[in-house]
């Protein structure tokens, strides 16, 4: 899901946290888990997604990448999905796309 420099920061981040040593066996769990570690990670580096369902198409999300320290959004795209888990996978991979450029 994360590659580069966004994995390499992440599990440095991971393996500071106070929960396990997830690090060893972070593959191994849900990988619905795995986006709520990540969202937190984002939290921590100043990052937020925002997912919108439309009122209007069915299946379609507004997905933002925000920045705290920027006080902006950093990516904005419309896209159908079949669920919101898949706009936030979509998302975690567009995070790690910026996070790996900026860095």
């Amino acid at each position: 899901m994360l590659t580069g420099k966004t994995k390499e920061d992440f599990y440095n981040w991971l393996e500071k946290q106070d929960l396990a040593p997830y690090k060893v066996m972070f593959e191994s769990i849900p990988e619905f888990v795995q986006m709520c570690y990540i969202q937190e990670f984002m939290d921590m580096m100043g990052y937020c997604i925002v997912i919108l369902p439309s009122q209007r198409v069915k299946n379609r999300f507004a997905i933002r990448l925000e920045s705290y320290k920027l006080l902006e959004s950093v990516k904005q795209t419309h896209f159908k999905f079949g669920t919101r888990t898949e706009a936030l996978k979509y998302s975690i991979g567009q995070f790690d796309e910026f996070y790996n450029e900026k860095t």
